[in-house]
């Protein structure tokens, strides 16, 4: 894929921008790179339009080969994969392929993917949970696909996949009722070796596991002073 270096003086194209307005992304906000966005605009502007995005001091290509018209108000973006530092970043939309500058968006910025996290902020290492009660399972992540929670004693699946994989990484939480039966119906009244595991919905490996944490099967009596 070809890139030339951006020359100066876009603005005289300007004129026109209060026929254009961009919704997605937000002004200031950053892309990363690898990751597909849908691009947003207001106009009442006709007709096919070339969008093409300033990475730097270079224009790359037309990101919808000029097909898209401007009436369709919206087209996805994918960052090229090959961003390495954080970079400024706008848009611009030409008439005919070139040089017939009608619109430059605000500035965005570039920058190379983040690390995927997660991290679990309840049920914390040798929490205290009880049977036959309601509790709110929390965490943050930067990742957005779907994934299952399991809940295990020791190494045993006690309740496999409790939220049918349908909740979303980025919601941070998940409401989880723990069934009466869930450690007595083994026979003791507790367990301290309980611990939940995380994994994509459409891959079984966990790639998070929670440090141990207890569950009683009713409240556990105050240790007397």
């Amino acid at each position: 894929m070809k890139t030339k270096i951006l020359m100066p003086l876009f603005l005289s194209g300007l004129a026109f921008a209060s026929s254009v307005t961009m919704i997605l992304p937000k002004a200031h906000s950053t892309l990363y790179a690898g990751k597909t966005y849908t691009i947003k605009w207001q106009t009442n502007l006709k007709g096919k339009v070339c969008i093409k995005p300033i990475i730097g001091n270079k224009v790359y290509p037309s990101i919808n080969h000029c097909h898209t018209t401007l009436q369709a108000k919206k087209v996805k973006w994918k960052v090229p994969s090959n961003i390495i530092k954080k970079e400024k970043l706008s848009f611009i939309f030409e008439k005919d392929n070139c040089c017939n500058l009608l619109y430059q968006s605000p500035t965005y910025f570039v920058s190379k993917s983040k690390k995927p996290f997660f991290i679990l902020l309840f049920p914390y290492p040798h929490a205290h949970l009880i049977e036959g009660k309601t509790y709110t399972i929390k965490w943050k992540t930067n990742k957005t696909n779907n994934i299952c929670i399991t809940a295990l004693i020791g190494g045993h699946e006690r309740e496999p996949h409790m939220n049918d994989c349908k909740t979303k990484a980025s919601s941070g939480s998940y409401i989880w009722h723990i069934p009466k039966g869930f450690v007595s119906d083994f026979g003791p009244t507790s367990s301290c070796d309980v611990w939940l595991g995380f994994s994509n919905a459409k891959d079984d490996s966990i790639f998070y596991r929670s440090k141990p944490f207890c569950v009683y099967s009713k409240a556990p009596k105050p240790v007397a002073k």
